[in-house]
């Protein structure tokens, strides 16, 4: 068995996506997409996924999105914003 530190792809006080899934599981058609600033984080140890022989070790953030504090949520349900580029 192997492990595995998924790298982090955020830093604090970028902008991202959060996908808050409604419905009985992570795959249902009734998803939101909410903006959202990540406000903590990387933290790892919390959500741990075992794929075969891998453990992999996913990076979870704090975020405040819509006005609320969203702690741990997990990179796979974020989406990294562009920054624009200034010409």
């Amino acid at each position: 068995m192997s492990y595995h530190k998924v790298k982090s792809i955020f830093e604090i006080g970028e902008l991202a996506v959060y996908f808050e899934f409604v419905g009985p599981t992570m795959f249902s058609p009734n998803k939101q997409e909410r903006m959202a600033v990540i406000i903590s984080g990387p933290n790892y140890g919390m959500s741990i996924t075992y794929e075969d022989w891998e453990v992999l070790d996913e990076p979870m953030f704090d975020i405040l999105c819509g006005g609320k504090l969203q702690k741990n949520i997990p990179q796979k349900f974020l989406q990294k914003v562009p920054k624009k580029q200034n010409h």
